[in-house]
């Protein structure tokens, strides 16, 4: 019921905007950041509205590694680009679902099966029917990191490397638009 009251009125605008008045190190995406945004999910998130907050008590406290307060990207010193992937898509779901994010995204941490999508067999079985709503919405956000991972050259979190396994992951990129 909150977080409908907080979609329902101004309050995320303003929470955003005395964080972006306290928190005077937060910035906006740098070009690199916005190059690697626009690689994965083209124009469905409003990156002029995405800041970056890399002083975040939080964090420096060890309670998260990084973590996402609507449209800002919260993290402690440097954030590599497959992170920066897994939080954009919080912004996107965020963008997509309204504040709702936070409260399935902290259930998906603690009782929703983590972050752990299962591997290429649910990937390939869910891309022909439910798509990323089958997964919670860390494995969302795992899914599309690995998808960065695999176009990046980079070791995937939860699937092996197959031949294929690229096809699949488009698959689910694609629903991004």
């Amino acid at each position: 019921m909150i977080l409908l009251i907080v979609d329902l009125t101004p309050l995320s605008l303003l929470y955003e905007t005395i964080m972006d008045v306290i928190k005077t190190r937060s910035r906006a995406l740098s070009a690199e950041e916005i190059k690697i945004a626009q690689s994965v999910f083209g124009v469905s998130v409003p990156l002029q509205l995405v800041s970056m907050d890399p002083t975040s008590l939080p964090v420096r406290q060890k309670r998260a590694s990084a973590y996402v307060s609507f449209h800002t990207i919260n993290f402690d010193e440097a954030l590599p680009p497959q992170t920066f992937i897994h939080e954009l898509m919080h912004v996107w779901q965020y963008e997509r679902y309204g504040s709702v994010y936070i409260s399935e995204a902290l259930w998906a941490q603690r009782w929703g099966g983590g972050y752990d999508y299962g591997g290429l067999e649910p990937l390939v079985h869910y891309s022909q029917g439910k798509g990323l709503s089958a997964f919670n919405f860390e494995q969302q956000a795992d899914i599309i990191e690995d998808y960065y991972r695999w176009t990046a050259g980079m070791p995937l979190q939860w699937a092996l490397n197959v031949p294929g396994i690229g096809v699949v992951l488009e698959k689910y990129r694609d629903e991004l638009a």
